[in-house]
């Protein structure tokens, strides 16, 4: 599979998890980070919030494989802490052939999903 069917495929099965999401889930996400380039992914390393440097290490945002969403709560207020409706999307995401940073072991990243 070439870069670009990949990237194809990651946009249609995101694109089945926000519809999901909101049709299905009644849920409000918002993606919040999509592309990065090298400099804004080493400040991310930087600042401890990425095992990935940018350039020794390769985030899949950088390889437009990868989206951080938040969920939105009925004030129009995002909602940073972990709950039960960010494991029902990661769980969905998975069942895509999707992987969720909310798995993760070594570093939990509840709004990433990436293919």
């Amino acid at each position: 599979m070439t870069h670009t069917e990949k990237r194809i495929a990651f946009e249609r099965k995101f694109s089945l998890l926000i519809l999901h999401a909101t049709l299905v889930l009644g849920l409000k996400p918002m993606v919040f980070s999509a592309y990065r380039t090298r400099a804004e992914q080493r400040t991310l390393f930087d600042e401890g919030k990425s095992q990935c440097d940018g350039t020794a290490k390769v985030s899949k945002h950088q390889l437009w494989l990868a989206r951080d969403i938040v969920l939105i709560d009925d004030d129009g207020q995002p909602i940073w802490k972990h709950t039960e409706e960010y494991d029902k999307l990661g769980e969905i995401w998975e069942t895509l052939g999707g992987t969720w940073g909310g798995n993760w072991v070594s570093f939990l990243d509840i709004y990433h999903f990436e293919l």
